[in-house]
């Protein structure tokens, strides 16, 4: 008898416990459908990065690897943007085959962009896919597009392409090459062969403003990255004005060179910023040629100013230097120049008195050459 009674008071709280919030049968909400709690933060999980690279040195995998350091899959993802020995590069192939690349990231969360880094090698941009896809999963395994190209063309700088997509989850990436460039030289089998190289691959979730207005002055970060750099000068081959603000300072390749002269001449360099704000300093990264046991500073300007301007019309000096002595030769230090907080939308590197060469591959009397790894723009750098 006790126990038929037992029976129906636990009965009668079983229907409680469904029926009422005032009796809790269990730590967890019921959801009968299965679906995780509604979040009151907009859908966002409180632990949800902004603006940090959620593929840097995760997990990553390859539909094939090339020989030596160069098939390393973890080089895609190790944040060594401008050494030529931390590139990645697929198998080799005289066929045109679909490859790709797989990136757990280090969380699951939401993203909307991709940035993807061009190989730089001996004569510039190497490998860039001509088509591609991007592909988000949750699992590794049932995959989403979510950015594709086709007939793309070889980037001319290192900076990074930049891929915007709207917001989802992931916890995977998948690059997958649609479309490879032949390749035909010297050093490749008769036919050719087909390639892709990438020297980085980065994931963010971007959040962006919405306010339709600018943005306010960034502090601590180099304007000139996001800029657009233009010369009036020629220039030597593969060494445009944009490899001067593409980021890399101590690639011996990558640099901003005109075309030398057996007579004097002046260069101008201008940056456009992608906005107007206060800047109060300019750093120049010099050429560093030569060899390993003797490097040299090669081409940085003996005369020079630093002129900025709200309209790209009327110009005001903050830096005027004459007779500057030759930066050390060491690889990715920098010339820091610094003036009082003004506001520019254009920075112009105008130099007028260049460095004079003189050596066993220049002709009788030498030349005149400029020649920049990078600039720098900055308002307070810490």
């Amino acid at each position: 008898m006790k126990n038929i009674y037992w029976h129906q008071i636990v009965g009668i709280l079983l229907m409680l416990c469904i029926s009422t919030n005032f009796i809790s049968c269990s730590s967890d909400e019921y959801n009968p459908l299965g679906q995780p709690e509604e979040k009151s933060n907009g859908g966002d999980s409180p632990d949800t990065e902004y603006d940090k690279n959620l593929a840097f040195e995760a997990n990553v995998t390859a539909s094939s690897y090339a020989d030596g350091e160069a098939g390393n899959p973890f080089n895609i993802v190790d944040g060594k943007l401008s050494e030529l020995n931390h590139s990645f590069s697929f198998m080799q192939k005289t066929t045109k085959e679909d490859q790709w690349i797989k990136i757990k990231l280090n969380k699951k969360q939401k993203v909307n962009e991709v940035k993807v880094y061009p190989k730089l090698g001996g004569e510039g941009i190497e490998g860039y896919p001509l088509g591609f896809i991007i592909q988000v999963s949750l699992d590794g395994e049932s995959w989403t597009d979510v950015y594709s190209a086709t007939n793309v063309i070889m980037p001319n700088t290192t900076r990074g392409e930049v891929y915007r997509f709207k917001d989802v989850e992931a916890e995977y990436i998948r690059f997958y090459v649609t479309d490879l460039r032949h390749v035909e030289n010297m050093w490749t089998p008769v036919g050719g062969i087909y390639d892709a190289q990438l020297a980085e691959i980065e994931v963010y979730l971007r959040k962006e403003s919405g306010s339709g207005e600018d943005d306010g002055p960034k502090t601590n970060y180099n304007l000139a990255i996001d800029g657009i750099a233009t010369t009036a000068n020629v220039i030597e081959e593969n060494k445009g004005a944009e490899r001067a603000i593409d980021g890399i300072r101590d690639q011996v390749s990558n640099f901003f060179g005109t075309q030398s002269q057996e007579s004097p001449y002046t260069v101008d360099l201008t940056v456009e910023l992608s906005q107007l704000q206060e800047i109060n300093e300019v750093i120049l990264y010099p050429r560093i040629g030569g060899s390993e046991e003797e490097p040299v500073t090669e081409g940085f300007p003996v005369d020079f100013t630093v002129d900025i301007s709200k309209d790209n019309i009327n110009w005001v000096t903050v830096v005027d230097k004459t007779g500057f002595p030759v930066p050390t030769p060491i690889a990715g230090l920098g010339v820091s120049f610094k003036f009082k907080n003004t506001e520019a939308k254009y920075v112009r590197l105008n130099a007028t008195g260049l460095q004079h060469i003189v050596n066993m591959w220049t002709p009788p009397g030498g030349v005149y050459a400029f020649q920049l790894a990078e600039m720098e723009i900055y308002l307070d750098k810490e």
